[in-house]
């Protein structure tokens, strides 16, 4: 059975499509996914002239993005929406979701093996909230410890997964509005923190007993955008200067990466707005 790749850019970021063509370029070159179909959600298909050959498109207007935020206008909300909804349009496949802001570092065909043999993935895990120190995470616990919300119970064994990397075999699909429900649960409670989305669905995921890390297979670089967008942007402008096709493209991307102009740190320290916002 076949693994759908998916991607959801909705908006008018240039530094989001920057980001979404690495992406693609760095699957393209590590390999491995010949098999697997690629449909990205976005209010713009024709920014993906470059790829036509080998992505599909799935129109997201910015009013459908702007509503599935929901009352409490949270991205998270969003983008659990917007992956149903691609899963929905591409049939009960195996799914992978991936956040623009990724490199992938190596073919992926052992992550698809795990896919069709019933494993589970997220990005990485960040850690039990109950054990933490201090911090979002900890907050986040003891405001909503020993009760449930949706079909989900939040207890001291429930940790945080980052969800720039979501696979969900077949058979889980379901999850997806599980963890939609216990989104909006959640939120009905005030719970005002940017990581509420990834909670949802690596709380879901984790009490399946499949969840493993994506982390090997993909760099997120969540905490070094500037430094990774440099690189992107000059990448960018050779394809489009020499007028490069896809082959020829996914090959430049490929000896970039065998160069390792993209051996960066995926996290560097930024300014005190940029570390609040990303605390746990």
């Amino acid at each position: 059975m076949a693994t759908h790749i998916y991607l959801l850019t909705v908006g008018e970021s240039e530094s989001m499509y920057l980001e979404a063509y690495g992406l693609l370029l760095s699957l393209l070159a590590q390999g491995e996914i010949e098999d697997c179909p690629i449909l990205i959600g976005t209010d713009h298909p024709e920014r993906y002239g470059l790829f036509e050959q080998r992505v599909s498109t799935y129109r997201i207007t910015t009013e459908d993005f702007d509503s599935w935020r929901g009352r409490h206008d949270f991205f998270g909300r969003a983008k659990l929406v917007g992956f149903r909804e691609l899963v929905r349009e591409a049939g009960r496949d195996h799914a992978l979701l991936l956040d623009s802001d990724m490199i992938c570092r190596k073919p992926v065909g052992d992550l698809l093996a795990g896919l069709s043999s019933g494993h589970s993935y997220m990005h990485t895990c960040e850690g039990v909230l109950s054990q933490r120190q201090g911090g979002a995470h900890l907050r986040f616990y003891r405001q909503f410890a020993d009760r449930a919300y949706g079909t989900l119970t939040v207890d001291s064994t429930s940790a945080m997964w980052n969800s720039g990397v979501v696979g969900i075999p077949r058979d889980l699909l379901g999850i997806i509005d599980e963890a939609l429900a216990t989104y909006d649960a959640l939120m009905e409670e005030d719970a005002d923190y940017h990581f509420v989305e990834q909670f949802a669905l690596g709380a879901h995921l984790q009490a399946s007993g499949r969840l493993q890390q994506a982390e090997p297979w993909f760099l997120h670089y969540w905490g070094n955008k500037p430094g990774f967008q440099s690189r992107l942007a000059e990448l960018v402008e050779a394809i489009r200067s020499d007028g490069l096709d896809l082959t020829s493209a996914t090959q430049l991307m490929q000896s970039q990466l065998e160069a390792g102009r993209f051996d960066l740190p995926p996290v560097i320290k930024r300014r005190r707005w940029y570390q609040k916002l990303f605390s746990d």
